[in-house]
């Protein structure tokens, strides 16, 4: 068998991290398995693979072309048992615990596809653009009082169906969608950052 890691893994794993992929598996064995191409190189679970080739866990490769959703069975753990219970748990931390590699990310796709998947553009800036020392920066620079943006008065209204929902748009005039969470009335148009610069006045 001759498996070979992503050769461009986004995910980058701390100590921490390979430390509870290692323990899991040697305290509660394997959980979710791992993805290949057809080439045998991974697409998901690096570093899994890379700790279970070091505790000797054997790997069972299961052919697909993707219109198959492959559950793995456990067939030694019921819905009651505490490792079940302790495997659900630290099967998701395992992931949480890992981290995005974001300039690999900007490297190899485009920022606004990544955007639109979900990913904070501020995360997907190369570090060293745009940092600088806030301490430094602040010298000489004017007093600033920040007003208050904050709703003066707020009121909650909550319907029964879509069709309330877009039939209230429609009243006030506001457009909403079924993810609006709250809107200002009258309508208030996001400020761009942006926009705002400090000018010296002499």
């Amino acid at each position: 068998m001759g498996i070979k890691k992503d050769k461009r893994n986004y995910r980058k794993h701390s100590e921490e991290n390979q430390e509870l992929i290692k323990n899991s598996l040697l305290e509660l064995g394997t959980g979710r398995s791992i993805l290949l191409d057809n080439e045998d190189e991974i697409i998901a679970g690096n570093e899994t693979f890379t700790q279970a080739e070091k505790l000797g866990i054997p790997i069972q490769i299961i052919e697909t072309d993707g219109k198959t959703l492959i559950a793995v069975k456990r067939t030694d753990l019921a819905t009651d048992d505490d490792a079940r219970k302790q495997l659900a748990i630290v099967d998701n931390l395992a992931t949480d615990k890992s981290e995005f590699d974001f300039e690999l990310l900007s490297d190899d796709f485009d920022i606004n596809f990544l955007e639109d998947i979900g990913f904070e553009k501020i995360d997907l800036i190369p570090k060293g653009v745009g940092e600088n020392n806030p301490t430094e920066e602040w010298e000489d620079m004017p007093e600033f009082e920040q007003e208050n943006l904050l709703a003066k008065n707020r009121v909650i209204v909550s319907f029964e169906n879509d069709d309330d929902r877009f039939a209230f748009a429609k009243l006030i005039g506001i457009k909403m969608t079924r993810d609006t969470k709250s809107i200002w009335f009258p309508e208030k148009k996001p400020e761009a950052v942006k926009d705002f610069r400090y000018k010296d006045e002499e």
